[in-house]
Formats: structure tokens, C-alpha cells, sequence
């Protein structure tokens, strides 16, 4: 079986535990170049309709009271790598799936007490596809039994699929 240890926000996680006084503002993580875009966002924007990729100044005119810092994507890939090494004492292997947004972690393990020990959305999956939406999705740890991946799945969108263009263009003329 395979645990997916899903911490979304990654890096306004990261920016708040190194700086707390960004801890109860809506905060707008921006890219370095001279077109400055969204990287990440706290979740609190994301209501008012701020998606990644966005510009800053489209970000600040759906919420002019975000606090708006530059990247440090280093800074958040070395807290990645270095979460996945702590991980190594509840499994040999340790998989990392590093965006600034949403950073997963796959386990090969499912030992029920990782559920109590990260504040982080936990599932255990046969694969890591049904692992990582059942983490994404639900509101509490998540054990989906091995067989029952096509059961548990058929309730979320097909657009979670890693499709490309073409694909889902498809898809509805199949039915």
C-alpha cells in the first residue's frame, strides 16, 4: 500500500512559519521575473477567485489587502527534501512530488500513525493516482481498500485525470 502525505499551501506555510506576522493576512506568493505572477496563494484568496498564475496586479484588484512577497522556491524545495528525509522513519521509501502549491509525499507504507502525527491531508491507496485525490479531497485520513480504487474514484470529476488537450476533448464524445 502506498501513503500519500498531501501539505497544501506549501510555501504560505513555509513563508508563515518563518515569518508569524504573515499568519492571519491573505498572502500572495509572487514569481521573481519581471512579470510578476502568482506562485501560490493562501487559501483565503483562492475564495475570492485568485488562481495561480494569475498576475499581482490581477491578484491585488480581487483583494487589495493580500500581502505580496517574492518566491523562495529554493527555500521551499529545501524544506521538501528535507520533510521527505524525516519521513524515511515511517517508510524505507519516500517519494516527493514538489509544486510551491500542493507538495505530496508517497509512502511506502500504511501505517495508520502518520495520520496523527502531520497536519497534513493523509490517504492510503494501492496506487498513487487514488492516493493523492483521496488525500486532495478528503476532509479526514482516508484508507481506500485495494479493488475498491474504481468505486471510490467514480464520484470525482474525469477532469482530475492527467489528460492532455486532445483527451478531454474526447472524452464527452465517448460518453
Amino acid at each position: 500500500m502506498l501513503t500519500c502525505v498531501l501539505f497544501p499551501d506549501f510555501a504560505v506555510a513555509i513563508e508563515r512559519q518563518h515569518n508569524p506576522a504573515l499568519s492571519s493576512k491573505p498572502l500572495l506568493i509572487a514569481s521573481t521575473d519581471r512579470h510578476q505572477r502568482v506562485v501560490a496563494s493562501s487559501s483565503d484568496l483562492r475564495a475570492f477567485g485568485v488562481k495561480r498564475g494569475d498576475s499581482i496586479r490581477q491578484a491585488l484588484l480581487l483583494c487589495p489587502e493580500a500581502e505580496v512577497i517574492p518566491a523562495n522556491n529554493e527555500t521551499y524545495q529545501r524544506v521538501a527534501e528535507e520533510t521527505a528525509q524525516s519521513l524515511h522513519v515511517y517508510a524505507n521509501t519516500v517519494e516527493l512530488e514538489y509544486q510551491s502549491t500542493h507538495t505530496a509525499f508517497y509512502l511506502a507504507t500504511d501505517d495508520p500513525e502518520i495520520a496523527t502525527v502531520f497536519p497534513a491531508q493523509i490517504a492510503v491507496a494501492a496506487n498513487k493516482f487514488t492516493a493523492r485525490v483521496a488525500a486532495a479531497y478528503a476532509a479526514q485520513p482516508v484508507y481506500v481498500e485495494p479493488g475498491d480504487e474504481a468505486a471510490f474514484l467514480e464520484s470525482y470529476p474525469v477532469t482530475l485525470l492527467p489528460l492532455n488537450t486532445e483527451l478531454r476533448r474526447r472524452l464527452p464524445l465517448l460518453g
